[in-house]
């Protein structure tokens, strides 16, 4: 029996199909094994995820609340200020005109003393 080209070259692609085709199986085998774990991994991480989801609407809950509220404090805030300004303004302006009476009243009384004063020597 001869051994031909052709039949070296039919036995070459042969071995290479069955090297193919055990390559095939241990990579299908690998990629089921990879499925699987990852498959485990998406079911463990399920409840975590949810928890933090859940977590993370709780906070932007209350972070709502909290910003309503500083809101709420910041419009009150302003009502008093605006409410302080409209009552001490007028009080300054006042006080600022007292001021000004206490110093005339004061002018008036040094005016009597010296006057005073000035009778009480001539006699």
């Amino acid at each position: 029996m001869t051994l031909t080209l052709t039949d070296v070259l039919l036995a070459v692609i042969a071995v290479s199909a069955v090297v193919a085709a055990v390559n095939l199986v241990r990579t299908a085998g690998q990629i089921n094994r990879s499925a699987t774990e990852l498959e485990r991994m998406m079911q463990s991480l399920s409840p975590r995820v949810e928890r933090a989801l859940q977590e993370c609407t709780e906070l932007m809950a209350e972070s709502r609340a909290v910003l309503q509220r500083l809101d709420e404090v910041g419009q009150d805030a302003s009502a008093v200020s605006g409410e302080a300004k409209r009552v001490v303004v007028p009080m300054i302006r006042d006080l600022q005109g007292l001021r000004d009476g206490t110093r005339q009243l004061a002018a008036v009384m040094e005016g009597i003393r010296v006057g005073v004063s000035a009778l009480m020597r001539r006699r």
